[in-house]
């Protein structure tokens, strides 16, 4: 049943990743952006490992304590940045979003943080699968 569950969620993050990207790149300015959903799911498409492996590489405890937090300044640390947190094969989501965020909308930022804790949630979900 774990495997089974494991798969599934991983399923679920591969989908909800994408959909983050995509909801990005429509509030976005940079049309850096617009790229992203292809890449991403071109990506996922090579390698359905991928994303859980860069987010549970990257997106510490801390980071998802941030995150649940919203802790704008999770975007705006120089430590977050020399991270390269969430550095999915070359695309430095994360480190772009930093770049955007300070010029977001309250009601977009509120769009990131939702999809961000979504995110988290499901990364926390298949670490405990994994312990």
């Amino acid at each position: 049943m774990t495997d089974a569950k494991r798969a599934s969620l991983k399923k679920l993050l591969n989908g909800q990743f994408l959909e983050f990207v995509r909801a990005v790149s429509t509030v976005a300015r940079s049309p850096d952006f617009a790229l992203f959903p292809v890449l991403v799911e071109t990506a996922i498409a090579a390698d359905d490992n991928m994303v859980l492996a860069q987010l549970d590489r990257h997106m510490t405890d801390a980071y998802i304590e941030r995150i649940e937090a919203r802790d704008a300044d999770f975007f705006r640390a120089d430590a977050f940045a020399a991270e390269k947190a969430g550095e999915l094969g070359g695309l430095d989501l994360f480190d772009k979003l930093r770049g955007e965020w300070d010029d977001m909308t309250e009601d977009n930022r509120a769009v990131v943080w939702g999809w961000l804790t979504n995110l988290t949630k499901i990364l926390r979900k298949l670490r405990s699968l994994s312990a």
